[in-house]
């Protein structure tokens, strides 16, 4: 019983870690100057359903949207990365044209890891996203030459 209690505690505390570290990333972006957070209307809805029904392993999700004409320098994308305590998979950052992609992966559970993203380009919205995923399910879907062919395609 008392393992039970410190596994459920413990797998409390990545959660927190994680809608802290996604939390983190939405207040870095929005303290960019001329970037302001777009409300996305029916999107909790979205993320109940999600919850319940996993679609296509997909277990949670958090969503921020933003509009403008913001430009992350250098000093900005430093802080940025700082918003997260481990190192990015991918980390990209164009003087010349401005955009800027950064993308996090870490274990949370059993078979499930969490991405956090951030895509923004200068002409266009900048989005954050954390998802929770099956790891099993997207090897299967990345896998299955069915769906490279739809990917291959577009």
């Amino acid at each position: 019983m008392s393992r039970r209690l410190v596994l459920a505690v413990v797998a409390g505390l990545v959660a927190a870690t994680a809608q802290a570290d996604f939390n983190s990333l939405v207040r870095a972006v929005e303290s960019q100057p001329r970037l302001h957070r777009v409300w996305t209307p029916g999107i909790s809805l979205a993320r109940l359903a999600v919850r319940i029904a996993h679609p296509e392993g997909v277990h949670d999700f958090q969503l921020a949207v933003f509009e403008g004409q913001g430009r992350f320098d250098d000093h900005q994308f430093e802080a940025i990365l700082r918003t997260s305590g481990d190192r990015p998979m991918v980390q990209v950052h164009s003087n010349r044209t401005g955009e800027t992609t950064v993308i996090w992966a870490r274990p949370v559970g059993n078979d499930l890891f969490e991405m956090l993203l951030m895509a923004h380009d200068p002409g266009d919205d900048t989005v954050v996203l954390r998802a929770v995923i099956d790891a099993e399910k997207l090897a299967h879907e990345i896998a299955d030459p069915r769906h490279a062919a739809e990917i291959a395609r577009r």
